[in-house]
């Protein structure tokens, strides 16, 4: 009986001392990789290579009163390589390492680091500092392992911290859904809409022309306000080393809807611009007030000092493509089409509910 008490002890012992030790190990492997990315940033679009990264820009203002207003300012910058994983491609993947996100509002800032795994899309650490107007100061420091389990935390639990492990994986994952997303939706063209006749034509290119003017003019008082309410999207990027670098620069302006009790941030118009060598696209997304769907699309294609090519596209609230104008064949690339003003929008989502 003695002999297996012992036993039992020493194997307990021995599991204790290796998990201390690969936990040991994970944390230096993970100082190592932070020290790497921090050097990466560094040396991002320096030595003749392009930039790999995004920053995304949130303003959105409050009124709380006529003598107390929330300027909230929200920024995340998203640093990525192109990694080639798939031998049987020639294609290099866009992998994300490390996500800055700070925010400020009525003297209280924030500033938070995720790094990622430089293989895999697991998050290895999490920093986060918090300085309230008062002049406190609260700062937390997460530890992962390769399954997502906090190995290590400052400070201790039960200790003040503005957030939490489980809080930064949620955020972090969210993110990373947000870089795939753009990545999908950058430059990516779909089908040409098929034209489809309505009764009713004349009276909702009428409405479809009135939201497009009350839409111009509040994206241009927005521009002077003081409380404005936009996200800018930046995306620097190079596929194809070989080739002139991409920069893709997305806008959001959105209201703020209330619905009952509750209040929901609703982008009712978003424009984004496409530079590639010589080639720029611009591109017009209006969307339902409210209903935040698409019902009108516009883009103008020019490259070099040629004639601009041009794309309307018209659609009823039901999403049926009521008429298409332009200087192109109708059966040319869709720049400009409902599915894509679609996933634009999905992605303004995703952005609110991340950085809120």
């Amino acid at each position: 009986m003695k002999k297996t008490v012992i036993l039992f002890l020493a194997m307990l012992l021995a599991g204790t001392t290796a998990s201390g030790q690969d936990k040991a190990q994970r944390i230096k492997d993970i100082r190592e990789a932070y020290a790497q990315a921090k050097k990466d940033m560094a040396d991002n679009g320096k030595g003749g290579f392009p930039p790999l990264d995004i920053h995304i820009a949130l303003s959105s203002g409050t009124e709380v009163s006529e003598d107390f207003i929330i300027n909230d300012e929200r920024e995340v910058d998203i640093f990525f390589k192109r990694i080639h994983q798939r031998p049987d491609t020639d294609l290099f993947d866009p992998h994300c390492y490390f996500i800055v996100e700070k925010w400020s509002a009525n003297g209280h800032t924030s500033y938070r680091e995720m790094l990622f795994d430089p293989f895999a899309d697991g998050l290895m650490f999490s920093y986060m500092k918090v300085e309230t107007h008062a002049g406190a100061v609260i700062e937390s420091r997460y530890y992962y392992d390769g399954e997502g389990r906090c190995i290590e935390q400052k400070p201790e639990v039960g200790g003040m911290a503005w957030s939490s492990a489980e809080t930064d994986l949620t955020k972090a994952k969210a993110y990373l859904a947000i870089f795939d997303a753009l990545m999908l939706a950058k430059g990516a063209d779909t089908a040409t809409p098929v034209m489809q006749s309505t009764a009713d034509k004349a009276r909702q290119m009428q409405h479809i022309r009135s939201v497009y003017a009350e839409a111009k003019q509040k994206v241009e008082k927005d521009a002077k306000s003081e409380l404005p309410r936009n996200v800018q999207v930046t995306i620097r990027d190079c596929e194809d080393f070989e080739m002139p670098a991409q920069k893709d620069v997305l806008k959001f302006w959105f209201d703020e809807v209330t619905d009952g009790d509750t209040t929901l941030s609703s982008c009712y118009f978003m424009s984004s611009t496409t530079s590639l060598g010589d080639h720029n696209v611009y591109s017009e997304y209006l969307y339902e007030p409210k209903a935040s769907t698409p019902v009108f699309c516009f883009s103008q294609q020019k490259q070099n000092a040629g004639p601009a090519i041009e794309w309307r596209y018209y659609y009823d609230k039901g999403g049926k493509c009521i008429d298409i104008k332009g200087n192109a064949d109708r059966n040319g690339p869709g720049f400009a089409d409902r599915e894509k003003a679609a996933g634009y929008q999905k992605i303004f989502r995703a952005i609110i509910d991340t950085l809120d």
